[in-house]
């Protein structure tokens, strides 16, 4: 009993401690924990600004979606119901950002990696889902930040609207392109 405890209160310090990491983020900026170096973060800005491009992409193929934004913990960033979406993709947007935010790949490219391998065994793991719409989120360094997911459609168009926003996280890469 007593390891448990031991266990636990270690396990407790380390929450507290990346709690605290967290807090210290400001303006977009992380300050880098004790001997370690700056880690990758998703800016509230940034991510309104991928919203805003999948509602855009969205609103031009007449859809009306959920679009939900985690940060690479799992954490929600940021979401967005359309009027006039689905209830039932509110969870389901959740999901597929979660899914791209634990593993680094498209939700249409595990789902596809499960479905080769015996017994789905991705399938059976609480909370993922294996569906077209989620997407990581890389920043310019090419840490990863995150996750999207997006629902409401079919999986090919939801995907198809939440590239739009990992699209935006490439337009400084493509603007560099364009002028060299």
């Amino acid at each position: 009993m007593k390891k448990y405890l031991f266990i636990c209160g270690l396990l407790g310090g380390a929450a507290w401690a990346g709690a605290a990491q967290d807090s210290a983020d400001v303006a977009g900026q992380v300050l880098p924990a004790s001997g370690s170096a700056a880690q990758a973060f998703l800016p509230l800005s940034q991510a309104t600004l991928i919203v805003d491009a999948v509602e855009a992409a969205a609103v031009s193929r007449g859809l009306k979606l959920v679009i939900s934004i985690v940060d690479a913990h799992g954490n929600l960033k940021i979401f967005r119901r359309m009027d006039g979406s689905s209830s039932g993709s509110v969870q389901v947007s959740i999901d597929k950002a979660l899914t791209s935010a634990r593993f680094p790949v498209s939700t249409r490219a595990l789902a596809a990696r499960s479905n080769d391998l015996p017994a789905n065994p991705y399938a059976s793991i609480p909370g993922f889902l294996l569906l077209g719409g989620g997407l990581p989120l890389f920043d310019l360094s090419k840490s990863h930040i995150g996750g999207i997911g997006v629902s409401g459609a079919t999986p090919e168009l939801d995907e198809i609207c939440a590239q739009a926003g990992v699209d935006l996280l490439l337009e400084p890469i493509n603007s560099t392109r364009a002028e060299s």
